[in-house]
């Protein structure tokens, strides 16, 4: 209905409604514009944000027609590629973060800015996976928001993780299902078995496909 538009009431009587809004969750979007995957795009790791953030794959394929969020075309792409090919552990988290401020939009605000006591960036990261502001936060928002931020960092750190660098890790790990908890118990006895040292295979496989 539009604005300026008559509403008939209970007893035939009218009545004009000068506004209308429609209830909106940005916080859980339905991507409508999915695009046809290339091969070599369709075997890199996938990582889903929700909000108003667009899939990684989806995004890869846009950084390589146009380039992504105002950056050259492979930026994007770049970002994940250094991400794989990293082999000293204690750098792989930046290597990650640095896509994921690529992927959100975050890197187009300088390291060391702030909304009140929040990093501006990871701000920027919450917003998209939200659909709303986070914008100058109190001081106890700002704690709040950025344990929110880690939570969910930590989170696609991991399933990242999980699809390359250690994933005989997680292939490693055998899921069973607890009756007295209702869920999945990993049995992680195998895991030990692997060196965490040598290069993962799942990764220099998934390196040949998407070179």
């Amino acid at each position: 209905m539009n604005a300026g538009e008559n509403e008939p009431n209970a007893d035939s009587t009218t009545r004009e409604i000068t506004e209308y809004r429609f209830a909106r969750d940005n916080a859980e979007t339905k991507f409508l514009d999915w695009r046809i995957l290339p091969e070599d795009i369709a075997v890199l790791p996938e990582l889903t944000l929700g909000g108003v953030q667009m899939d990684l794959t989806q995004a890869l394929v846009r950084d390589a027609e146009a380039g992504w969020r105002g950056q050259p075309p492979g930026a994007l792409r770049d970002k994940l590629d250094a991400f794989l090919n990293e082999t000293n552990p204690g750098v792989l988290h930046t290597r990650f973060e640095d896509l994921l401020f690529a992927w959100t939009g975050a890197q187009a605000l300088p390291e060391g800015t702030y909304t009140n006591q929040l990093d501006a960036r990871h701000a920027q990261v919450l917003e998209q996976a939200y659909g709303r502001s986070f914008q100058n936060p109190n001081a106890e928002q700002a704690t709040a928001w950025q344990l929110t931020y880690e939570q969910l960092s930590d989170g696609l750190y991991a399933s990242l993780l999980a699809q390359t660098h250690r994933a005989s890790f997680y292939q490693a790990i055998a899921w069973n299902h607890s009756d007295v908890t209702g869920k999945a118990f990993g049995n992680q006895e195998m895991v030990g078995s692997i060196n965490i040292e040598r290069p993962c295979a799942a990764n220099d496989s998934l390196w040949r496909k998407a070179s």
